[in-house]
């Protein structure tokens, strides 16, 4: 158990090393790539150990060596980023775009230079190792296992830690959105709303006017018949409508008036609950964490699946 230990403790540093230098080359600066901040991959620590466990039988065996590498490398990458996944939506690696992927998790390609890399460290690199572990003294490599682990167990907490706040950012900057497009969507139905009652009370005016018009034009031609009769009673009658039109048609644009100050209060009150909105949101969007920038460098194709919108106008602003 005490070699397995250390093996993991110095495959998860040469793995860590083997990134950097892979993003040197194809991206030209500095990259601190792996999950944690400090320098280890633990999925190589991982992964190396179990080859080493399993493979050392079947190491002169090339074809053994390399199917079972193969076999182990895309396991352990598939359940691993899986794993991160559920844990944290978040897909911190996507081979989507290579051809043979399952799940973007592994791809063929990756999975072949996996094995192939298992077929070398076994027959050169970790013979090497495990004589340079054989030469340590049992007490001082215990001290340097328990120094390491415990720099491995802070790291992952602080790691941790700072994912869950990025994905309740996240959460956040997703909820603030879709609230300002609520009442974006609210504002604007109230405009039809208020219009359109608008629209319905002149309407109702128009026909108002043009009924008491009709009942006008009846009241004159039984005026014109029976003038004699009826006359001082059709002018009575004839002043009753005429004040009953100024009446309704003051009612009916008191009440528009009315209807037209409620819907501008109710707008504004709005309009200043979205600019605060908007204020939180630029606020979280322009947030920057150390955490955040290193995760971003580290991981630039990580998609998140709950909130992928807010990762990706993150991933702006630490761009920029």
């Amino acid at each position: 158990m005490y070699e397995y230990i250390f093996y993991f403790v110095i495959y998860a540093f040469l793995g860590w090393c083997t990134e950097v230098a892979y993003k040197a080359v194809t991206v030209g600066q500095f990259v601190n790539r792996g999950f944690l901040n400090g320098p280890v991959c633990p999925i190589y620590g991982f992964g190396m150990v179990f080859v080493i466990w399993a493979l050392t039988p079947v190491t002169d065996n090339a074809f053994l060596l390399f199917v079972g590498g193969f076999v182990i490398t895309t396991l352990l990458e598939w359940v691993t980023g899986f794993v991160l996944e559920k844990l944290f939506h978040a897909k911190w690696w996507d081979y989507s775009s290579e051809p043979f992927n399952i799940g973007g998790y592994v791809c063929l390609k990756f999975s072949i230079l996996w094995a192939l890399a298992c077929m070398l460290i076994m027959n050169v690199v970790h013979p090497m190792i495990a004589a340079v572990v054989a030469l340590v003294p049992r007490l001082v490599g215990k001290i340097v296992l328990a120094v390491s682990i415990l720099f491995l167990g802070i790291d992952t907490v602080i790691t941790v830690n700072t994912v869950m706040k990025l994905n309740k950012q996240l959460e956040k900057l997703t909820e603030l959105g879709a609230a300002m497009r609520s009442v974006a969507d609210e504002i604007g139905e109230n405009i039809f709303e208020g219009v359109s009652d608008i629209n319905e009370r002149s309407e109702r005016v128009k026909a108002l006017i043009e009924e008491q018009k009709e009942r006008a034009e009846e009241i004159k031609e039984t005026v014109r018949e029976r003038i004699e009769k009826q006359q001082e009673e059709a002018e009575r009658r004839f002043e009753e409508l005429r004040e009953a039109k100024e009446e309704t048609r003051a009612e009916i644009k008191a009440r528009i008036e009315k209807r037209s100050e409620e819907m501008t209060a109710e707008i504004f009150a709005k309009l200043e609950a979205a600019g605060k909105m908007s204020k939180e949101y630029e606020k979280l969007e322009e947030e920057r964490h150390f955490g955040y920038r290193r995760l971003m460098k580290a991981f630039p194709d990580m998609k998140h699946s709950r909130d992928r919108k807010s990762l990706e106008k993150i991933k702006s602003h630490f761009n920029k």
